[in-house]
Protein backbone atom coordinates (compact mmCIF):
# COMPACT_ATOMS: atom_id res chain seq x y z
CA UNK A 1 0.00 0.00 0.00
CA UNK A 2 2.57 2.72 0.87
CA UNK A 3 4.55 1.81 -2.45
CA UNK A 4 0.83 2.16 -4.23
CA UNK A 5 0.45 5.11 -2.55
CA UNK A 6 3.90 6.98 -3.30
CA UNK A 7 3.59 6.69 -6.92
CA UNK A 8 6.33 4.15 -6.67
CA UNK A 9 3.77 1.49 -8.40
CA UNK A 10 0.86 1.12 -10.60
CA UNK A 11 -1.57 -0.64 -9.87
CA UNK A 12 -3.91 -1.95 -12.22
CA UNK A 13 -6.01 -4.46 -11.40
CA UNK A 14 -6.88 -6.19 -7.92
CA UNK A 15 -7.49 -9.89 -7.69
CA UNK A 16 -10.36 -9.77 -5.02
CA UNK A 17 -13.65 -10.34 -6.54
CA UNK A 18 -14.54 -7.16 -5.28
CA UNK A 19 -12.68 -3.60 -5.35
CA UNK A 20 -10.84 -2.62 -2.42
CA UNK A 21 -11.87 -0.09 0.23
CA UNK A 22 -8.94 1.86 -0.15
CA UNK A 23 -8.26 1.46 -4.05
CA UNK A 24 -12.38 2.55 -5.25
CA UNK A 25 -10.57 3.33 -8.44
CA UNK A 26 -8.82 0.32 -9.27
CA UNK A 27 -10.89 -2.41 -10.60
CA UNK A 28 -10.91 -6.28 -10.18
CA UNK A 29 -9.39 -8.30 -12.82
CA UNK A 30 -12.34 -9.81 -13.74
CA UNK A 31 -13.63 -6.35 -14.63
CA UNK A 32 -10.28 -5.74 -16.05
CA UNK A 33 -11.38 -8.51 -18.67
CA UNK A 34 -10.78 -11.83 -17.27
CA UNK A 35 -14.25 -12.72 -15.92
CA UNK A 36 -14.47 -14.93 -12.64
CA UNK A 37 -11.02 -14.28 -11.80
CA UNK A 38 -10.27 -14.28 -8.18
CA UNK A 39 -7.29 -15.12 -5.82
CA UNK A 40 -7.08 -13.77 -2.67
CA UNK A 41 -4.55 -14.68 0.00
CA UNK A 42 -5.88 -15.23 3.32
CA UNK A 43 -5.10 -15.33 7.40
CA UNK A 44 -7.12 -18.06 9.19
CA UNK A 45 -7.27 -20.21 12.70
CA UNK A 46 -7.40 -23.66 12.53
CA UNK A 47 -7.50 -26.10 15.37
CA UNK A 48 -6.69 -29.61 15.57
CA UNK A 49 -9.53 -32.07 14.65
CA UNK A 50 -11.49 -33.22 17.33
CA UNK A 51 -10.92 -29.76 19.32
CA UNK A 52 -14.46 -29.42 21.46
CA UNK A 53 -17.19 -27.77 19.53
CA UNK A 54 -17.56 -25.17 22.52
CA UNK A 55 -13.79 -24.55 22.72
CA UNK A 56 -14.22 -23.78 18.74
CA UNK A 57 -17.07 -21.41 19.18
CA UNK A 58 -15.32 -19.34 22.45
CA UNK A 59 -11.58 -18.60 19.96
CA UNK A 60 -14.07 -17.32 17.32
CA UNK A 61 -16.19 -15.55 19.10
CA UNK A 62 -12.92 -14.07 20.89
CA UNK A 63 -11.48 -13.43 17.03
CA UNK A 64 -14.55 -12.26 15.27
CA UNK A 65 -14.85 -9.55 18.47
CA UNK A 66 -11.11 -8.74 17.41
CA UNK A 67 -11.64 -8.51 13.47
CA UNK A 68 -14.93 -5.70 13.72
CA UNK A 69 -12.72 -3.61 16.28
CA UNK A 70 -12.66 -0.64 14.18
CA UNK A 71 -9.01 -0.25 15.19
CA UNK A 72 -7.83 -3.09 13.72
CA UNK A 73 -9.78 -3.37 10.93
CA UNK A 74 -7.97 -0.11 9.68
CA UNK A 75 -4.74 -1.32 10.81
CA UNK A 76 -5.71 -4.54 8.62
CA UNK A 77 -6.72 -2.11 5.84
CA UNK A 78 -3.59 -0.18 5.79
CA UNK A 79 -1.46 -3.25 5.03
CA UNK A 80 -3.41 -3.57 1.98
CA UNK A 81 -6.34 -6.15 3.29
CA UNK A 82 -9.71 -6.20 4.20
CA UNK A 83 -10.53 -8.73 7.58
CA UNK A 84 -13.38 -11.30 6.83
CA UNK A 85 -14.45 -12.48 10.19
CA UNK A 86 -16.22 -15.55 9.49
CA UNK A 87 -17.89 -18.97 10.98
CA UNK A 88 -16.10 -21.74 11.74
CA UNK A 89 -18.16 -23.71 9.45
CA UNK A 90 -17.87 -20.40 6.53
CA UNK A 91 -14.27 -21.00 7.12
CA UNK A 92 -13.96 -24.44 6.36
CA UNK A 93 -16.33 -23.88 3.60
CA UNK A 94 -13.76 -21.27 2.38
CA UNK A 95 -10.94 -23.81 2.50
CA UNK A 96 -13.06 -26.47 0.76
CA UNK A 97 -13.52 -23.89 -2.07
CA UNK A 98 -10.00 -22.28 -2.49
CA UNK A 99 -8.42 -25.84 -2.45
CA UNK A 100 -11.10 -27.29 -5.00
CA UNK A 101 -10.24 -24.15 -7.35
CA UNK A 102 -6.36 -24.43 -6.99
CA UNK A 103 -6.68 -28.06 -7.54
CA UNK A 104 -8.06 -27.76 -10.91
CA UNK A 105 -5.45 -25.11 -12.27
CA UNK A 106 -2.48 -27.73 -10.71
CA UNK A 107 -4.36 -30.72 -12.59
CA UNK A 108 -4.74 -28.13 -15.94
CA UNK A 109 -0.91 -26.92 -15.96
CA UNK A 110 -0.23 -30.85 -15.50
CA UNK A 111 1.26 -30.37 -12.03
CA UNK A 112 1.20 -33.19 -9.50
CA UNK A 113 2.26 -33.79 -5.80
CA UNK A 114 4.77 -36.66 -5.47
Amino acid sequence: MAAMEAGKIETVAITSAKRFSRLPDIPTIAESGLPGFESNGSFGIVVPSGTPADVIAKLNAAFVTVLNDPEVVERIRALGSEPMPMTPSEYAAFIARDLDKWMKVAQAAGLNAK
